[in-house]
């Protein structure tokens, strides 16, 4: 009778070993990996956990948040910032827009081996239009609700479906107090600068404090908003850079894309990612766009009462405002300017110069070939395009006699 009954036990505990490992396998579930559930199990990497709203695991979207990583350590201190990012695959029906998370701080529960929500740091972030990489930066949270500890986490979920589609940073730490000098100083751009669409300028800054990785953002319209989303073309370092030596001076080489908007509104944004700290240009610098000129082009011979033709490629990316203005300049002398055209349409792209008799040189004199061509597009008083030709020649001529 005991042997029936022991026969009786072993096979419901073995069958019910082989339900548990069935759900486990089907769900793809890793006790060593992931419980990101709606219970909010503790999370121990940032493997993600992709779900929607009819299956615990699926292949249509998910999110991986890519930073922070783990292991970070932020101060609650003025000036100190929680930087986040992640990535968006997919787009499943019920979350039309990829675009609109939230982004809430989380923290382990060891009586209950849980995560728990410790404070909601946005919802939803702004709608941008990106493709598929994001970030946010926050203030570190000074409130007596956020405590000093090593075991936070950043939750990223779906505005529209939160629930369904969500994944977690790794674990990083909040302390109350800088234990030693950290900061980060932009160098340049520091304002007033003027970059062109196309060319490659160098961003400076300086660290203090130990700081081994840094990202470089621009940032058009003003200084970084507290929690907004970003797409990552903004991104100059596309992912985070080696600041080395991990205190003092630090560069990078920007390639300024030639379809980056003009605007004499952006600033040079560096965090660095270990610490929190960060800083932006003190003031404004300005992108404008470049003007090619292809005629002249360089070594060409003109000469007093000709007609020629001075051609562009047309501008695009400026305000729909925006003019031209055509001057002829001398290398050799800074101030000599004369006006050749003024207010010509944007989508213009060529203008036929007569050339006067008094630019050349005075008759008998050797012919000057230092001339060159400067166009430069204004949208109101801002400057948004310039080009400048390389040198050319223009003889003297007499002038024509009347009747002779």
């Amino acid at each position: 009778m005991h042997k029936d009954r022991d026969i009786l036990v072993y096979f419901f505990i073995s069958l019910g070993i082989i339900f548990v490992g069935q759900f486990l396998i089907q769900n793809k579930l890793d006790l060593n990996l992931d419980f990101s559930r709606a219970t909010e199990r503790p999370v121990y990497t940032r493997t993600v956990y992709t779900r929607t709203s009819t299956s615990p695991v699926a292949s249509v979207g998910t999110i991986t948040v890519t930073s922070p990583k783990g292991g970070e350590t932020f101060y609650k201190a003025s000036g100190r910032t929680i930087y986040m990012s992640w990535k968006v695959t997919g787009q499943p029906a019920d979350w039309p827009d990829v675009s609109s998370v939230r982004a809430e701080l989380y923290r382990y529960n060891p009586s209950t081996n849980f995560y728990s929500r410790v404070r909601l740091l946005e919802d939803p972030i702004a709608d941008f239009n990106c493709s598929s990489y994001f970030v946010a930066a926050y203030p570190v949270p000074t409130g007596a609700d956020v405590p000093a500890g090593d075991d936070y986490v950043i939750r990223i979920s779906s505005h529209t479906n939160p629930s369904a589609y969500y994944a977690y940073s790794g674990r990083f730490s909040i302390a109350n107090q800088v234990t030693s000098s950290r900061s980060i100083t932009v160098d340049f751009p520091n304002g007033g600068e003027v970059f062109t669409r196309g060319t490659t300028q160098t961003v400076r800054w300086t660290t203090t404090g130990n700081e081994s990785q840094v990202h470089i953002w621009w940032a058009k319209g003003g200084a970084i908003p507290n929690l907004s989303g970003i797409c990552y073309p903004s991104n100059i370092s596309n992912g985070v850079v080696p600041n080395t030596p991990n205190s003092g001076p630090g560069s990078f080489s920007w390639a300024i894309p030639s379809t980056i908007s003009v605007g004499n509104d952006y600033k040079i944004w560096v965090f660095g990612v270990t610490n929190g700290v960060s800083d932006l240009s003190n003031n404004y610098f300005s992108i404008i766009a470049k003007i090619n000129i292809t005629s002249p082009q360089g070594g060409e011979s003109w000469s007093e009462g000709e007609t020629r033709d001075i051609m562009w490629f047309p501008l695009s990316g400026v305000p729909s405002n925006t003019v031209m203005n055509i001057t002829l300049r001398r290398t050799s002398d800074p101030t000599f300017n004369r006006t050749i055209a003024q207010n010509i349409n944007r989508f213009e792209s060529q203008f036929a110069w007569s050339i006067p008799y008094d630019v050349g040189a005075p008759l008998g004199k050797p012919a000057r070939t230092d001339f060159y061509v400067s166009i430069e597009a204004k949208s109101g008083t801002q400057v948004v395009g310039k080009g400048l030709s390389s040198e050319f020649t223009i003889y003297n001529s007499p002038i024509p006699i009347e009747g002779l």
